[in-house]
């Protein structure tokens, strides 16, 4: 008799589109851990001389850990989650810092993150579903690569010594009215299968010829 065919094995070989703390362990990895950290502690440099170079190496981070995983070939879903995580936490520290030490008016946040507000009932099904690569790979749509750059633009201003300035108003609202369009846009993106699902149970079923027509209707309709 032949020895049976092992359906399984343990542990189970990880699957190479999954995210694991190993992906992180690159040079651009290390690129966006430096921006971490910069998250942590830029809101305390807030009123220095050095606030805005600072605020640009972290941007200038941003811009390169991107670089270098494609030109390394160290992309991964891992790290572009990870990416897009701190690329959150650094704005959205400074930007409370900005916000409570009353450089700007308190409602500039909920301008500078609509992206993230609506975006946020998203996050729990996209984070389990990214981690077990049941989901389209984390991308940056140009809708967010605008709305980033705005963000960035109204930063630099504000950081810079302006922040009542046209130009910082301008550059906010901006930046709120392109977050939503990008949040709309993802959830186009990564909820696209399920649309497709649910168009498929509300649209009715065509009717074919195929001899006896209105029995086939009749019958799908029922069911």
């Amino acid at each position: 008799m032949a020895a049976p065919v092992p359906t399984s094995t343990w542990p189970p070989t990880p699957d190479a589109s999954q995210m694991r703390w190993s992906q992180l362990a690159t040079p651009a990895g290390a690129l966006t851990t430096l921006r971490l950290i910069m998250a942590g502690t830029l809101p305390y440099a807030l009123h220095t001389s050095g606030i805005l170079p600072l605020y640009l190496l972290a941007v200038w981070t941003d811009v390169a850990d991107g670089y270098v995983a494609r030109r390394w070939g160290h992309t991964t879903r891992a790290g572009a989650a990870y990416d897009a995580w701190v690329d959150k936490a650094l704005h959205v520290n400074l930007g409370w810092a900005i916000a409570v030490s009353d450089v700007v008016p308190d409602w500039f946040m909920l301008c500078w993150f609509s992206r993230e507000l609506i975006q946020l009932p998203m996050h729990f099904v996209l984070m389990h579903r990214f981690r077990v690569a049941n989901a389209p790979e984390p991308k940056t749509s140009n809708w967010g690569r605008a709305t980033a750059i705005t963000l960035w633009l109204a930063f630099v201003v504000i950081l810079g010594g302006w922040p009542g300035s046209t130009l910082a108003l301008g550059l906010t609202l901006l930046t709120a009215a392109l977050g939503a369009v990008a949040s709309l846009d993802y959830a186009r993106i990564f909820f696209a299968d399920d649309l497709r699902r649910i168009s498929g149970i509300v649209r009715p079923t065509p009717a074919h010829d195929d001899g006896c027509g209105a029995a086939v209707v009749e019958a799908q309709t029922s069911t």
